[in-house]
């Protein structure tokens, strides 16, 4: 423990020096947090994998939103009410517990038109360390696309405002998956911080009607 709390006191104290890559300080969050290990903090930082086959790859995303810390990752923890306002969430519902009471979800991601339905049903397991939630697939052997999809999302409070900070990690299963990901992924991003700000400023509005 001492030791990886000294590892990720490196990462974040260099940070600012320019011949560390971006993203030291806040793998070295995720670090001290438990949500990484050290050699993972290390490749993901560099942008690759131990063992990297071509087929891995990281997206982020940065926001910064009115409301707490809760309220921020409320909306993540709730995966069961994803489909209510993400567009390409077709199904998402709790599913039965892990063996030692993990909660885990169903989340049915793609486009279905009529009887034809183009994506995956991921089954999510989450968990949570301080201000990280951590939801990670389990099911590979069902998946279509992807063999691994993993969600770090941190919420960092401030005195004016929360910023939020989304990890994606993937495995595709072939290059023509990743390539067509690597296309999609600017306008799936930007969606989904929109959504994100709308659910939060939606649910905004129901407590002050509900207190009202």
């Amino acid at each position: 423990i001492v030791m990886t709390s000294r590892i990720a006191q490196l990462f974040t104290r260099s940070a600012s020096r320019r011949f560390v890559p971006r993203g030291y300080a806040y793998y070295g969050k995720l670090l001290a947090a438990g949500a990484l290990s050290a050699p993972a903090a290390f490749a993901w930082c560099e942008g690759r994998v131990p063992g990297d086959d071509g087929l891995w790859h990281s997206a982020t995303a940065k926001t910064k939103v009115m409301q707490s810390k809760e309220a921020a990752l409320e909306v993540v923890r709730e995966v069961e009410r994803w489909q209510e306002f993400i567009p390409w969430c077709g199904k998402s519902e709790v599913v039965a517990p892990g063996p030692n009471g993990e909660r885990r979800f169903a989340v049915e991601f793609g486009i279905r038109v009529g009887p034809i339905f183009a994506g995956d049903r991921v089954i999510y397991e989450m968990e949570e360390k301080g201000n990280v939630v951590h939801l990670r697939s389990i099911n590979a052997p069902d998946l279509t696309y992807a063999d691994h999809l993993e969600y770090i999302v941190t919420a960092t409070e401030h005195p004016e405002d929360t910023e939020v900070h989304v990890l994606l990690k993937c495995h595709a299963r072939r290059l023509a998956y990743l390539q067509v990901w690597k296309t999609l992924q600017g306008p799936l991003v930007q969606g989904a911080v929109a959504c994100f700000h709308s659910r939060l400023a939606a649910l905004e509005d129901t407590s002050v009607n509900v207190i009202a």
